[in-house]
Formats: structure tokens, sequence, C-alpha cells
């Protein structure tokens, strides 16, 4: 049956129990994690994130191990097949392809003699 909200406040319940459902957490919570994560790596770099890989991933690595020499990455290329190879290109291409869409355009508009309207990103 369609429920039919009639004011803010229970509008606004309504979409919090729903997102609460979905989610298991409000955005807040979720936003505010996140940023104390963000914030520890970008504080310590690698040692908070092979922390938090083994909080939530149950690995543990240590920041030496992060990175992949080019014999490891060479020998791993000539492991993959050809399918495999052309899934990650496809893939490749098309997260770029979406992020680049994301980026903000510049615009400018000239409603009327003398109206100049537009946003610059730099």
């Amino acid at each position: 049956m369609l429920r039919i909200v009639t004011q803010r406040a229970e509008a606004e319940a309504e979409l919090r129990r729903i997102r609460d459902r979905l989610f298991g957490l409000d955005n807040q919570e979720a936003e505010q994690a996140v940023a104390a994560i963000v914030q520890a790596v970008q504080r310590e770099g690698d040692a908070a994130l092979c922390r938090y890989t083994e909080a939530f991933d149950r690995v543990s690595l240590r920041p030496e191990e992060l990175r992949v020499n080019p014999t490891e990455l060479d020998a791993a290329y000539q492991q993959i097949s050809g399918k495999l190879l052309k899934a990650i290109e496809l893939a490749h291409r098309q997260i770029v392809a979406f992020h680049r869409l994301k980026v903000p355009q510049s615009w400018v508009h000239f409603p009327g003699q003398g109206v100049v309207l537009g946003k610059r990103y730099t």
C-alpha cells in the first residue's frame, strides 16, 4: 500500500527508516566513520592503511608489502589469460569514462545583450 506523507518531519523520518533498512547506518554516521579513516590515512600513510586492512579484511600486511615491484607485475601479467586482460582493459576504460563525466565542465551562456552567465572550473 502506498503511504502518503504530508509533513516534512514525517517525510524525513520515513526516509531515515528506509535508508536505515537499506544501509544499516544513517549517512551522518557513515560519513563520520569514512572521514576518520581518510584522515588517519592522510596523517599516518601506509601504516594506517595496513591497520584498516587488518581490521576490515583480516589480512595482516606491513607497509613495505604494499608496493608491487616491476618484476612481480610482469610475472603476474604473463600469467593472466587474454580474456581476463581484455576484461580488465574494458573495466579500466569504463571507470575512466565514468569519472571523466564527473569532472565539472565550464560553461557560458549569453541570455541577452550585455548579459553573461557561466561557471569556470580550473
